[in-house]
């Protein structure tokens, strides 16, 4: 069975990592639309804000 991927959650912890870091809520939007063309990115940030939260990023 495949693995269902609920892209707007994603967007979601990945924002909430950017804050972690110190990104300012208003540049978001921008890195946020880049990560919805570039799939590389996503993951990288993806994993790193999973990586962040303690949790798997497999």
């Amino acid at each position: 069975m495949a693995a269902v991927i609920n892209v707007s959650a994603e967007l979601r912890e990945i924002s909430a990592y950017l804050s972690k870091a110190g990104v300012p809520e208003t540049d978001h939007h921008i890195i946020l639309n880049k990560l919805t063309t570039d799939t590389d990115a996503h993951l990288r940030y993806l994993n790193q804000a999973r990586q962040s939260n303690g949790q798997s990023t497999h």
